[in-house]
């Protein structure tokens, strides 16, 4: 049985912040990163014989937007995750969770009609290789919807998998809902105080991150 996150219920507050940290929080505890658990480990398990079944893994980037259609596109919100080999890795409350297919995607409201799939290429590294080396970065309980999100994770998975990144575009409004906390409190304003920064993301740095996971050998 696959790890599966469940139907949350609709936030009351239409902010694009506000509904990407209540839906990132709907996955429930079963689908945590716990190695204990029988959906955790069926999930690892097919994923990683999945991708030790050739040399070269196809990886991709899914994409969905978050909250209410906004006129600019700098200021939408994205859930995303990756794809290597069918098996989806995403970052959330849980800490990291398998999944086959996309489905961290599904309950929200824009999917799957604005639901992207976009292809990144291969790569020489398993997804259980990515795993090892991502796990100690994005532990459970280490969210924070500005500062180490969905995005933070996926940007950091294309590194390693590829020496890429995850395109500006969806890294935009965590730029600048960043900016916009440290001066005035305005991100916890418009999510009517739900937004409060984890102290367990305090010393998350994804530039460190990445050069970290970019000196590490391929094994």
């Amino acid at each position: 049985r696959i790890a599966r996150p469940i139907c949350p219920s609709r936030p009351a507050c239409v902010c694009a912040v506000h509904i990407c940290e209540a839906m990132c929080r709907s996955v429930v505890e079963d689908t945590c990163d716990n190695e204990d658990t029988d959906d955790f480990a069926a999930a690892t398990a097919a994923a990683a014989a999945a991708s030790a079944t050739s040399r070269q893994r196809r990886v991709q980037l899914v994409i969905t937007p978050i909250g209410p259609w906004l006129p600019l596109k700098r200021l939408q919100a994205y859930h995303t995750s990756i794809l290597i080999d069918d098996f989806e890795y995403s970052f959330g409350i849980c800490g990291i969770v398998v999944a086959q297919g996309a489905q961290s995607h599904e309950y929200f409201p824009r999917s799957p009609a604005e639901t992207q799939i976009v292809d990144m290429g291969t790569t020489q590294r398993s997804a259980k290789e990515m795993y090892k080396k991502l796990r100690p970065y994005f532990r459970k309980n280490s969210y924070d919807l500005l500062r180490k999100n969905c995005n933070s994770f996926s940007d950091c998975v294309l590194c390693y998998l590829s020496n890429a990144r995850l395109p500006k575009e969806y890294r935009t409004l965590e730029r600048m809902g960043k900016s916009a906390d440290k001066r005035s409190g305005f991100v916890r304003a418009i999510t009517w105080g739900h937004y409060m920064p984890n102290p367990q993301a305090d010393s998350f740095l994804a530039k460190s991150v990445r050069s970290s996971l970019l000196a590490s050998p391929s094994k």
